[in-house]
C-alpha cells in the first residue's frame, strides 16, 4: 500500500463555494471511474493484482498453461461514484470482453471499459519457467536467456572443458520433452562441439502443442572472482561471493592495517543457490577494511572497502518551532529548513487551523523540553490530517497542495527510532471510493525511505501533489525503482504513554549510496486521501538514526 500524505486546502474550497452560486449548470456528465475488481484465467496461479491507479492487471499462469489460450472464467467490473448512493451504473458498463472469451496473453492485452467515458485498462500476464542447467564443479548461477533461447553455466577455472559433466537440465514447463544431449560428461558422441574457449551443444524442447523450441547450451571456464562485491555502510558492510556446488561457501575480513582474518560465522553466511553474501556488523565508521570470499579451501580476491561516516538530520529532537503569520513552522526562524508539515495549506482561513505544532509534552527521560503534536482535523468539512515530514510543503493549487518529500542525506543507516503516543479516533470522514471505512478505527504512521535520483530546485527529492476528489495525484510509490530502502510503523490502537518504536529499513540494494532521505508522520494514514478520524492525534519525540543490526 501506498504512503501518501493529505494536505487540506480550506480556503480554496471556501473560494469554490462561494462561486458555485455563479456557475451555469450545463456542464456534461461528470467523470465516472470505471474499475475492474475481479479477474481470472485457465492457466491461472494466485489472485490477480489489480491497480486502479495503473489501470493494470497483473496476472500470473502456470509454466505449463498456453498463454495464447487463456479462457477469461471471470471479470468484474464497477462505476466508482462519487457519492457512493447508486450502484445501478455497473448494469451499464460496457466490456470489450466477456466470460469464456479465449484470450491472447502471449503479450499485454487490453481491455476497454465504457459508459460515459472510456476506459483502457491492461491486463498484464507473467509466467514464470523454472529452469535447470546444473554440471559438476558448477561455479555461481547459470544464466538464462529466454529471448535468445540460449543457457549458459560455468565451471572452475583450473577446469578442463573437456571433462565438464551435465548433472541436470530443464529448459521448459515441467514435463517437456528435450532432445539433442545427454547427461554426463561431455563428448562429441552426446551432442557438443568444442570450441577454443566453451564447449556448446544444442537441445531442441517441445511441450504440448504451443512450445518447440531450439536451446543453446554452453559451458564456459569461470573468469571471474569468487569475491563479487563488497559494499560498506557506516557499521555494517554487504559482502557479495560466487560459490561452487557442493562446497562450503564463507567469507573472511579484517582491518586494512591488521594481519589476522576474522572469519565470518557459516550461520551468517545466506546462499542463493551458488551465489552467497552476509552482511558485516559491529564496523567501526570511516575505516578501511579487507575482505576476500572462500569456496572450499579456495580463497578468493582481496576486495578493500572503507566504511561511511554517520550524518545528522537536525531537530530529531523536535525542539525548534517558529511561526511565520499564521503558519507555525518546524525550524528556527531565519534557519534552512528541513523538516515542514501541512500547516501551510490547513491555515488558508484561520490561525486556529495549525494540525501540527510544537508542545511542552516531552517523552519521559527526554533531554528537551518540546515534542511534535500531530492533529487531524476538519476544515471547512474537509479531512486535515495532522502530519510532519522531511521536505517542503512548495504551494497551494486551487484544493491541493504540491510538496517535495526528502533531502540530501548520503550515508546508510539500519533503522529510525524514536518515541510516540497516540489517540486513535474513528473514521468519520471519507472520500470517494472508501465510504466503507467510515466508523472504522483511524490509524497513524510513521515510514522511513532512502532514495537515489537527484534533488529539484527546491532540494527535494519526490514531488507529492494532493488531488481532491478524484484521489489521482502524484504521490509517494514505495516500491519504486528509486527506492533503496523502506520501513514503516502502523499505529493501530490508543498509546495513552510514550512507547518507544524501531522501524527497520529494509535495503532493496546496497551497490547505490543513497542520495535523499524521507521521514513521514501522520495522525491519519488515509489523510491523503481525505479519510480519517477528527480527533486523531500522534505526539512523536527524540527521533534517532541508527547504524548497525
Amino acid at each position: 500500500m501506498n504512503n501518501r500524505l493529505y494536505i487540506s486546502l480550506a480556503g480554496a474550497m471556501l473560494l469554490l463555494v462561494a462561486m458555485c452560486g455563479c456557475i451555469k449548470n450545463d456542464l456534461p456528465y461528470g467523470k465516472v471511474p470505471l474499475s475492474i475488481t475481479a479477474f481470472s484465467v485457465s492457466g491461472q496461479t494466485g489472485d490477480a493484482v489489480i491497480s486502479d491507479k495503473d489501470l493494470t492487471v497483473t496476472v500470473n499462469l502456470e509454466e505449463t498453461a498456453n498463454p495464447a489460450k487463456s479462457e477469461l472464467l471471470n471479470i468484474e467490473y464497477k462505476a466508482t461514484l462519487r457519492d457512493g448512493s447508486d450502484d445501478s451504473y455497473n448494469n451499464n458498463i460496457e466490456s470489450s470482453v466477456k466470460k469464456g472469451d479465449v484470450l491472447d496473453l502471449t503479450n499485454d492485452f487490453d481491455i476497454k471499459l465504457s459508459l460515459f467515458q472510456e476506459y483502457n485498462w491492461k491486463i498484464v500476464p507473467i509466467q514464470n519457467i523454472e529452469r535447470v542447467f546444473k554440471v559438476a564443479n558448477q561455479m555461481g548461477k547459470p544464466v538464462f536467456d529466454a529471448e535468445q533461447k540460449m543457457a549458459v553455466a560455468y565451471i572452475q577455472k583450473d577446469l578442463p572443458l573437456s571433462g565438464a559433466e551435465l548433472q541436470e537440465l530443464k529448459l521448459g514447463p515441467q514435463g517437456c520433452e528435450q532432445s539433442g544431449v545427454s547427461m554426463g560428461v561431455v563428448s562429441q558422441e552426446n551432442g557438443w562441439k568444442f570450441y577454443k574457449n566453451y564447449i556448446e551443444a544444442f537441445v531442441t524442447v517441445k511441450f504440448s502443442d504451443f512450445i518447440d523450441e531450439t536451446w543453446s547450451i554452453r559451458i564456459y571456464n569461470f573468469d571471474q572472482d569468487m569475491t563479487k562485491a563488497a559494499n560498506p555502510g557506516v557499521r555494517v558492510a554487504w559482502l557479495y561471493g560466487i560459490g561452487m556446488e557442493g562446497q562450503t561457501c564463507g567469507f573472511e575480513y579484517r582491518k586494512a592495517d591488521d594481519t589476522e582474518w576474522t572469519a565470518v560465522p557459516s550461520s551468517d553466511i545466506e546462499m542463493d543457490g551458488t551465489d552467497f553474501s552476509t552482511v558485516l556488523t559491529g564496523l567501526t565508521p570511516e575505516t578501511k577494511y579487507v575482505c576476500r570470499a572462500k569456496v572450499g579451501d579456495i580463497e578468493g580476491g582481496e576486495v578493500e572497502f572503507t566504511t561511511l561516516g554517520e550524518v545528522e538530520i537536525p531537530n530529531m529532537g523536535f525542539e525548534n518551532w517558529s511561526q511565520n503569520g499564521k503558519v507555525i513552522c518546524p525550524w528556527v526562524e531565519g534557519e534552512e529548513t528541513f523538516w515542514d508539515t501541512g500547516n501551510k495549506g490547513s491555515t488558508t482561513v484561520s490561525e486556529n487551523d495549525n494540525i501540527t505544532m510544537g508542545v511542552n509534552e516531552p517523552r519521559p527521560g527526554s533531554s528537551g523540553s518540546t515534542a511534535a503534536k500531530l492533529e487531524s482535523k476538519a476544515i471547512v468539512g474537509v479531512m486535515a490530517a495532522g502530519n510532519l515530514f522531511i521536505g517542503k510543503y512548495k504551494e497551494t493549487l486551487g484544493m491541493n497542495g504540491l510538496l517535495g518529500f526528502g533531502r540530501t542525506f548520503q550515508t546508510f543507516p539500519t533503522k529510525l527510532t524514536g518515541y510516540y503516543k497516540y489517540t486513535q479516533a474513528t473514521i468519520d470522514k471519507t472520500s470517494n471510493g472508501y465510504e466503507h471505512l467510515q466508523g472504522q478505527p483511524d490509524t497513524g504512521i510513521v515510514w522511513v525511505a532512502l532514495v537515489s535520483g537527484n534533488p529539484d530546485s527546491d532540494g527535494t527529492y519526490v514531488e507529492i501533489k494532493t488531488d481532491n476528489p478524484n484521489n489521482n495525484g502524484k504521490y509517494f510509490e514505495k516500491n519504486a525503482d528509486y527506492v533503496i530502502a523502506y520501513g514503516e510503523m502502523n499505529i493501530n490502537e490508543t498509546v495513552p504513554d510514550y512507547k518507544k518504536f524501531e522501524i527497520a529499513l529494509e535495503y532493496r540494494r546496497t551497490d547505490v549510496v543513497p542520495s535523499g532521505i524521507l521521514i513521514v508522520c501522520s495522525a491519519s494514514k488515509l489523510g491523503d486521501y481525505f479519510t480519517g478520524g477528527v480527533g486523531s492525534t500522534l505526539w512523536v519525540d527524540d527521533f534517532a538514526l541508527e547504524y548497525d543490526y
